[in-house]
């Protein structure tokens, strides 16, 4: 014999148009109905009863009326409401979504342009290796247009203005930096500072990110900077830059720099792309010079920053004042 199993059939879900057609339908039925008893309910008081009692049945009766008619319009208003919430919570999915679509078009535009302006510079420098040593230091020039060209392209601002500040003498013990290279937009007719010195005191940061201590500086807004070792009295066509230091093997060759004239057309992410072609430009750098001229100048900048150190040493302990030294 055949067993007959009974299977339960699920019932497909409702959808959300359908539940609003039937609380539709079920709201008309209910003021129909609750009309009808208040109909009847004022025909039932007419000439019953006490005047008392008459005006206390049409006050029940309009009660009534009056929690139905109420009742509907809560009821109208919430499934408002939803509507209403469900298109933004769409209209924000809908945003969302193409917020991320573009957030990933510009990470793969950011990541095609880095290869490109990564790989220009890396051909200058290969070029630049293939030479006799004793031929380099005249064709470096190319290697440090080119990265201030890349780092000009690179970033996102359309009026960059990029530039290499190279030290005069790497070993001297007070340092000048001057352009080496400068690559500007089309627009940009103002210039760049023609020298750091060290001696000067004016924005001194750019020899701290020189040396390593900060090796890359990066102010979205010089308007709301408010850092003593930048000289906000000078009068300025930019008003955000990046600088990062170009330096390898134990050698500061100079500063990359580069900057935009509205607050927030430069950001953090391009401190990256500005760190790597600085980075490579210090390699080429580093490639001009004979194994015996880099000891000379590594042993020279050595015994600088050591000066220079005992010097701070110096000057911290003269501002110690007697009753912090008893202290101690």
């Amino acid at each position: 014999m055949l067993s007959l199993k009974s299977q339960s059939v699920s019932k497909p879900a409702r959808t959300e148009a359908e539940e609003t057609r039937r609380a539709k339908f079920a709201q008309r039925w209910f003021v129909i109905s609750a009309v009808g008893i208040a109909v009847a309910g004022l025909e039932s008081v007419v000439g019953e009863g006490t005047l008392t009692e008459t005006l206390a049945r049409i006050v029940a009766t309009l009660f009534v009326l009056s929690a139905t008619v109420f009742s509907l319009l809560k009821s109208n208003g919430e499934a408002r409401a939803r509507a209403v919430l469900a298109q933004i919570q769409g209209e924000t999915a809908s945003h969302l979504l193409e917020e991320q679509k573009l957030l990933k078009a510009e990470k793969e535009r950011s990541a095609i342009l880095l290869g490109h302006n990564l790989e220009e510079v890396f051909d200058s420098i290969d070029a630049l290796a293939r030479l006799p040593t004793s031929d380099r230091p005249a064709e470096i020039a190319a290697v440090q247009q080119s990265a201030a060209v890349q780092t000009k392209e690179g970033v996102g601002a359309v009026d960059a203005r990029a530039a290499y500040f190279r030290v005069v003498d790497v070993t001297a013990e007070v340092r000048k930096m001057r352009p080496s290279k400068v690559a500007s937009s089309v627009d940009r007719t103002d210039k760049f500072s023609a020298e750091f010195d060290e001696d000067s005191g004016r924005d001194s940061n750019v020899w701290e990110v020189l040396d390593g201590s900060e090796p890359t500086f990066f102010v979205e807004d010089i308007s709301k900077l408010k850092d003593p070792r930048i000289d906000t009295s000078v009068q300025r066509e930019y008003a955000t830059f990046i600088t990062a230091t170009v330096s390898a093997g134990g050698l500061a060759f100079g500063i990359l720099t580069v900057n935009a004239r509205s607050p927030g057309s430069l950001v953090r992410e391009d401190t990256f792309l500005v760190q790597a072609l600085a980075r490579a430009l210090a390699i080429a750098e580093l490639l001009t010079l004979s194994p015996q001229k880099y000891k000379a100048m590594y042993e020279a900048t050595r015994l600088r920053s050591l000066r220079k150190s005992l010097a701070r040493d110096r000057i911290n302990n003269t501002e110690t004042s007697p009753e912090e030294a008893t202290d101690e």
